[in-house]
């Protein structure tokens, strides 16, 4: 499928035209990804998602060929070229043998809407895990079967539950719980340590909201007074429904949080 989107991408540092974009250039060998938030032209937490590349990368014993100005000129370079100002770009560093292929390209994209926000989003629990998930690896298995399961069940995101019955993450987004004044999530080792992830955390400290790294089974969802979802085209969705489990989207602490994170954003566009 041609995910390019817009008049042209690039390929190792030149322009080509979208109609000769081929996901089979990455499709070989292995290769690491990052999708960075575009709003008023600006990649949102650029230096996070440039980290976590790195790290990504470094966990698959491989080391990317550009460093973070370069990665960053590339990407401005894509948004002048295509008169963008908001959107998805995806970086992919692509390794196969003696053989490497750097390429950005604007993805399409499906943020939710105001409805979403607002009224929450149905979730499913699904049985899967990711194999190394503290790397942003391509999974092309995984990601088909969880879109066929989304479309099917008309749901915004699924749940991953490991083999031993515990919550890890969204498919594509990283999860929270509310109880009380506390915030609970899965822990670090056990997801892709998402850079809005990382700022909700520290938000949480910021609001004195106590954060609570622990496993949580999936049998255990309905003592929660709320859910939510956190990730690069989400931002923080409030959850209504994880299978047939209601939560309290209009909770006191999420409101807190969703407020304070809008704020940061506000913040970072204007000082970048």
């Amino acid at each position: 499928m041609n995910k390019c989107y817009c008049k042209r991408f690039i390929l190792n540092s030149q322009f080509v035209d979208c109609k000769n974009f081929n996901l089979d250039i990455v499709s070989k060998g292995e290769s690491v990804y990052d999708v960075i938030r575009i709003i008023d032209s600006t990649p949102l937490f650029f230096n996070e998602h440039i980290e976590r590349l790195h790290y990504s990368a470094k966990l698959s014993n491989l080391k990317l060929w550009l460093d973070k100005n370069e990665i960053k000129d590339e990407i401005i370079k894509l948004l002048k070229e295509n008169k963008i100002k908001n959107g998805n770009v995806e970086v992919i560093f692509n390794f196969n043998g003696n053989k490497t292929n750097f390429i950005v390209y604007l993805i399409r994209h499906k943020y939710p809407s105001k409805k979403n926000y607002i009224k929450g989003v149905p979730t499913i629990i699904h049985f899967a895990e990711r194999e190394n998930p503290n790397a942003k690896i391509k999974n092309k298995t995984l990601r088909y079967t969880t879109n066929k399961l989304l479309k099917e069940n008309k749901v915004y995101e699924a749940i991953l539950v490991d083999k031993n019955g515990y919550i890890t993450e969204g498919s594509r987004s990283n999860i929270f719980f509310i109880k009380d004044n506390n915030v609970y999530t899965p822990p670090v080792e056990s997801v892709l340590p998402g850079i809005t992830r990382e700022h909700i955390i520290n938000i949480c400290k910021t609001l004195n909201f106590k954060v609570i790294e622990n496993k949580i089974s999936f049998k255990d969802i309905n003592i929660f007074d709320a859910v939510f979802l956190t990730g690069t085209s989400p931002k923080v969705l409030p959850i209504s429904k994880i299978d047939n489990t209601s939560f309290n989207i209009k909770n006191f602490v999420l409101g807190k949080i969703v407020n304070h994170f809008n704020y940061e954003i506000v913040e970072y566009i204007r000082k970048f």
